[in-house]
């Protein structure tokens, strides 16, 4: 059995960093809703959306694997994208969950 020697632990921007620039609105994020551009995300609409929305999962950060995150993640875009007032279906959320990895 090979002997463990180092644990790394990456919390982004060490190892991988979003292609976009940012972790939650991802270039699938901005292609998703073209009328959204690097700024406009950050509006009160986006940051309440986004406040709202991550309630869960600021509350049970951990996650047991890949598909749990994406699971808690496709809820996650889903209530943000509808709390900040567009529609957004389920397989769409998905796909921005899936993005992110």
């Amino acid at each position: 059995m090979p002997e463990i020697r180092c644990v790394l632990f990456d919390l982004g921007w060490t190892l991988l960093e979003p292609a976009s620039g940012d972790w939650t609105f991802t270039n699938a994020f901005l292609e998703m809703f073209p009328a959204e551009t690097y700024g406009t995300y950050e509006e009160e609409r986006w940051r309440t959306a986004f406040r709202k929305a991550y309630v869960p999962l600021a509350e049970n950060p951990f996650m047991k694997d890949v598909d749990e995150q994406i699971r808690r993640y496709t809820a996650f875009y889903r209530d943000m994208v509808r709390y900040a007032g567009y529609e957004i279906s389920n397989d769409q959320a998905c796909l921005l969950a899936a993005d992110i990895y």
